[in-house]
């Protein structure tokens, strides 16, 4: 991924305008696909992949995975791994691209269909390394949207109209629906609460988005003792999934009987699945990570964390108007809210069922866990 803005914008309108002349006239192989990701390959571009070699398709289709990280151990058949950057190439004779995070800045020829599934539903102000250019026509055939709520905000942030606007829930919440085996939380308590707070400050991204004080919201690091107490009494075990983004200059390696709290590379070392982990979770803490669209999908509680929701509103600030509208779950401003949700969830007690199931069929037309399939047919790619 190329960060100096100045490189990356010089090299659009040079090299990749070329290329991208190039792709309108350079024959496509129908039978090729390429998975694109230059921020790690995860998230939706990892279960779409992982899901079209466990369904056969590599048996028809030849498969590009476009990384910049280290290739897996085993690399199934009719697949090959290639950087970023050769796949330039790759992109100019396949008939299929999907992307998630970032993209190729070239324009797709008519007989090749590019997917932007990106990596969640829209809520958060959107990265800085999106260019908003209402007078250039889109680097995709269809971008996906999980509703026709979210129609708006994608006009608000890209170049494009309806037509390439594809229904289509994230492909990553599909496993949610599967069966597979427990992980090893390491955290005692009956009910179990996944807490996974949004980056505030990343170097990586250029973010400060509030002042961050703890990595925990209303509690410092040696309050924790203090909170694993009443979890203990409330029979709570409480996981903490630090975003993959969030500098950790505040994070400390703390395990207690109640608390887990995992940075995404221990995350990562445990072999956990998020999406897998959420849905053996009783419950959701979060702030303003677009998380809590897939977590509906669950019909569990879900609560957020309001304690810098003015500053971040100022600074990094929502892709959509009113999003306390979509915020269905109790809100915690202090401590005294926090444990009111706690023991909520340890009495089994939902008050925000109703309002977040009206919510949730707002925000995701599809709730059949049949994702992956789905957008695999909106590309027309067949097993047929």
């Amino acid at each position: 991924m190329i960060k100096n803005v100045r490189v990356k914008k010089l090299l659009t309108n040079t090299v990749f305008k070329l290329l991208s002349c190039l792709n309108y006239v350079i024959p496509k192989d129908d039978n090729l696909v390429l998975f694109y990701s230059n921020m790690g390959f995860r998230d939706n571009i990892e279960y779409l992949y992982d899901f079209t070699i466990k369904s056969g398709y590599n048996k028809k289709y030849r498969i590009i995975r476009s990384q910049n990280e280290a290739p897996p151990d085993v690399i199934p058949y009719n697949v090959r791994i290639e950087r970023n950057a050769r796949s330039v190439l790759s992109f100019l004779r396949a008939g299929h691209v999907f992307y998630c995070f970032g993209k190729l800045p070239i324009y797709p020829s008519k007989k090749q269909i590019v997917i932007q599934m990106w990596h969640g539903s829209p809520f958060k102000g959107m990265d800085k390394g999106v260019e908003i250019t209402r007078t250039k026509k889109p680097y995709y055939t269809y971008y996906l949207a999980a509703s026709d709520f979210f129609r708006p905000a994608i006009h608000k942030a890209y170049s494009c109209d309806d037509s390439h606007i594809a229904i289509c829930g994230n492909p990553r919440n599909d496993v949610m629906y599967e069966s597979f085996p427990l992980y090893n939380l390491a955290v005692q308590g009956k009910k179990k609460i996944i807490w996974m707070p949004t980056f505030r400050k990343s170097t990586k991204l250029g973010y400060a988005d509030t002042r961050q004080k703890s990595i925990i919201p209303f509690y410092k690091n040696e309050e924790l003792i203090e909170l694993n107490e009443i979890l203990g009494k409330l029979k709570v075990g409480l996981i903490v999934k630090i975003h993959p983004s969030q500098d950790l200059d505040l994070f400390e390696n703390i395990q207690l009987s109640n608390i887990n709290i995992l940075s995404h590379q221990m995350f990562s070392e445990n072999g956990y699945d998020l999406y897998r982990l959420l849905a053996q979770t009783d419950a959701l803490i979060t702030d303003y990570s677009s998380v809590f669209y897939d977590y509906m999908l669950l019909d569990r509680p879900i609560a957020f964390t309001m304690e810098d929701f003015e500053e971040y509103s100022m600074k990094r600030g929502f892709i959509i108007d009113n999003p306390e509208k979509v915020m269905a779950g109790h809100k915690i401003h202090n401590k005294e809210d926090l444990l009111s949700f706690l023991k909520d969830v340890s009495d089994g007690n939902d008050p925000w069922k109703e309002e977040r199931n009206e919510i949730n069929c707002i925000v995701n037309t599809y709730r059949d866990g049949q994702n992956r399939k789905r957008v695999l047919d909106i590309s027309n790619i067949t097993l047929s």
